[in-house]
C-alpha cells in the first residue's frame, strides 16, 4: 500500500526538518544506544522520520541542488481526496512497493508522483475525480443562439474550462424542427487544461447516453452538457436556467383535453430531453358535466399503482368548471407517465410541460 503525501504535508514536514537538523545530526547518535535499550518505539519512530526526511532530500521531490528543503507544492485547486487516479508508466518493481510517494506539479496540467526510489517519477494523468463538473449557467440569446457562461467539466480524461461568455449556433442557422439539439463538450478537440473558445463546443440531435465508467451522459467521446429543443416553427423554445431546472417559455401540449376515466391508464409522453426523467408539468382539468366530478392521478408508466394525486375537479352549475395544477413528475426512461381518473363521466384532462430539471451527472 503506497503513502501518500501531498503538498501541503509535504511542506510542513519541511519545515519543522529545517529547524531540527542541527539538532537531529548533533545529538541523536550520541542518544542512539539509549533510546535503543529504553525506548525503543521512540527509535522505530525516529527511523520512520528519518525515512520521510531521506524521501525531501534526496531529489524526489522540488529541487535537487544544495537547497535541500525546497519542496514543489501541490496546486490549491488540485483535491487528492478521493481522487481517482489513471496510473500511467508506474514502476513495477518489488523495491518500489511501499515506497514513500509525494506530490508535485509538472506544468500546469499534469500531477506526478515521485518513489523514494532513485527519485523514479509516476505519472498520473487524472488527478480529478470522475465525472466532476461545475455547471454552466445557460441561456436564450435568438432563435438559434444560446449562451453559456464560464463553466468546468472533466471530458472522460481532459479538463475543459472557460470564464465569461460563449456563445453556440444551434444546426448552423437552421435546426431541425420539433427536435431536441443536444450541447456537447467536443473530445478530441480539447486541450487539457487549457481554456477552450467555442469551437471546442458542439450541438447535434445525436441523443447521448449514461456512462458509469466516466459517470457522465456522453455521444462516444463527446460529454453532453445541455439540450434546446427547436419547435415546429425550427426556432428555438425560449427557456429560462437557474441551478437544476429550466423552464421553457412556449409550453409544449403533450395531451389535449382528453376524457381519462375510472380504471384506465392513459400514456402520456412529455417533452424532455433523453437524459432526463423529471419535468414539471400543469394539469388542467375542465368541461365537466354539472354535479360531476373527478379525482386524478399521475404515475411514471408502467407503475401499475394508484400513482400521484393530481387534483380533484368540482364543476359549478353550469358544467364549466376549470382547475389547474402545476406539479413536478418523475417519468419512465422513456419520459412517459400514465394519468387515469376516479369516476366516469365528462371530466377531461389535459397536460402541458413547463421545463425540466438536470439529472445527476450534467
Amino acid at each position: 500500500m503506497k503513502k501518500i503525501i501531498t503538498g501541503v504535508s509535504v511542506v510542513l514536514i519541511a519545515a519543522f526538518f529545517m529547524a531540527a537538523t542541527s539538532e537531529w545530526t548533533t545529538n541523536i547518535p550520541t542518544l542512539a544506544g539509549q533510546i535503543s535499550t529504553e525506548y525503543p518505539q521512540i527509535e522505530k519512530n525516529f527511523e520512520e522520520l528519518e525515512e520521510i526526511l531521506a524521501a525531501i532530500t534526496n531529489g524526489t521531490v522540488g529541487t535537487t541542488d544544495t537547497a535541500n528543503y525546497e519542496v514543489d507544492v501541490v496546486a490549491s485547486d488540485v483535491s487528492l481526496d478521493g481522487a481517482i487516479f489513471t496510473e500511467g508508466d508506474a514502476p513495477t518493481t518489488a523495491a518500489n512497493e511501499g515506497g514513500v510517494y509525494s506530490a508535485a506539479l509538472d506544468g500546469a496540467t499534469a500531477l506526478w508522483f515521485a518513489t523514494e526510489s532513485e527519485g523514479e517519477a509516476i505519472p498520473f494523468t487524472n488527478s480529478y475525480r470522475r465525472g466532476e463538473f461545475f455547471r454552466a449557467k445557460f441561456s436564450w440569446k435568438d432563435d438559434d443562439e444560446i449562451y453559456l457562461d464560464d463553466g468546468s467539466y472533466l471530458v472522460k480524461d481532459k479538463w475543459a474550462w472557460w470564464d465569461g461568455q460563449l456563445t453556440e449556433q444551434i444546426a448552423a442557422g437552421s435546426p431541425d424542427a420539433s427536435d431536441w439539439y443536444y450541447i456537447y463538450l467536443d473530445h478530441s478537440a480539447i486541450t487539457s487544461g487549457t481554456e477552450i473558445t467555442a469551437t471546442e463546443i458542439i450541438n447535434s440531435t445525436t441523443e447521448p447516453s449514461w456512462s458509469a465508467d466516466y459517470r457522465g451522459w456522453y455521444n462516444g467521446d463527446d460529454l453532453c452538457i445541455f439540450a434546446v429543443y427547436s419547435d415546429s416553427g425550427s426556432e428555438i423554445d425560449h427557456f429560462w436556467h437557474n441551478g437544476e431546472r429550466v423552464a421553457v417559455v412556449h409550453n409544449h401540449s403533450d395531451m389535449a383535453l382528453t376524457d381519462i376515466d375510472l380504471g384506465t391508464w392513459t400514456d402520456v409522453t412529455i417533452t424532455l430531453p433523453v437524459f432526463t426523467t423529471q419535468g414539471n408539468v400543469a394539469f388542467l382539468s375542465a368541461n365537466c358535466g354539472a354535479g360531476e366530478q373527478a379525482v386524478f392521478y399521475w404515475a411514471p408508466d408502467t407503475y401499475g399503482s394508484a400513482g400521484a394525486y393530481v387534483r380533484a375537479v368540482h364543476a359549478d352549475v353550469d358544467g364549466v368548471y376549470v382547475k389547474m395544477n402545476y406539479q413536478d413528475v418523475f417519468t419512465s426512461s422513456s419520459q412517459v407517465i400514465e394519468v387515469t381518473a376516479t369516476a366516469s363521466n365528462d371530466c377531461e384532462l389535459s397536460i402541458v410541460c413547463n421545463g425540466w430539471y438536470f439529472p445527476r451527472g450534467m
